[in-house]
């Protein structure tokens, strides 16, 4: 007999990982990144709503092929259900494909963060060489932004917004290895703060790529 969850309308037992069933706190946190992609809370992901980020986490090259693959009702719409389905069967890892939904939406940032008691949240031995790979590759392009930023006049302080502070605060961190370290143990260890930190590498990101869309207009 299929048990249903009606605060979250979903069948739980079709939502299993490969190695048991899916927590109701991840299924919770999965209903949060299904309605942050669900733009006009309709209920359900239409075509429009479907980005390349997206089609990045579930695998998918086109989202023609994202919707003939996890639309199983074929109605052209994903409901909740369908949703999870497929992060369960598309990815290597459920929890952490929600995880960069969720990232990808800075307004639900600080959400996330209190959802999460990072005290109780495990990293899997496997997980610990991608978390550490993508810690090194953000600190690389942390390196690659201030050079990017070198032949700019260096304001003070008081001068700067709140994400230039944040930005130089990075490069001045960069330098320091403890500093380095400890955030690397903070972000590896820690499912809450690696979300933080994503979400604050994606302002970066933005932030510096609206600058050099700036000064490309200038030239």
């Amino acid at each position: 007999m299929k048990e249903f969850d009606t605060e979250h309308g979903v069948i739980v037992d079709t939502m299993r990982e490969k190695e048991g069933e899916l927590s109701r706190k991840t299924i919770k946190l999965g209903k949060t990144a299904f309605e942050a992609i669900d733009r006009d809370q309709s209920g359900t992901i239409s075509r429009d709503e479907v980005s390349d980020e997206i089609l990045k986490v579930f695998g998918f090259d086109s989202v023609s092929e994202f919707m003939s693959t996890v639309d199983d009702d074929n109605n052209d719409e994903i409901s909740f259900e369908e949703f999870m389905v497929a992060l369960i069967k598309t990815t290597d890892d459920a929890k952490e494909s929600i995880n960069e939904i969720l990232a990808m939406n800075n307004d639900i940032g600080c959400e996330i963060v209190e959802e999460y008691d990072s005290s109780c949240v495990s990293v899997p031995p496997d997980a610990y060489a991608k978390y550490n790979d993508r810690y090194d590759n953000m600190l690389s392009t942390v390196s690659t932004w201030e050079t990017q930023l070198g032949g700019e006049e260096k304001k003070s302080a008081s001068e700067m917004g709140r994400t230039e502070r944040i930005l130089y605060g990075c490069f001045a961190g960069a330098k320091d290895e403890e500093v380095v370290e400890a955030l690397r143990a903070v972000y590896v260890d820690f499912t809450a703060l690696r979300m933080a930190g994503d979400i604050i590498f994606k302002l970066l990101t933005k932030y510096l790529n609206s600058k050099n869309i700036a000064a490309a207009k200038k030239k």
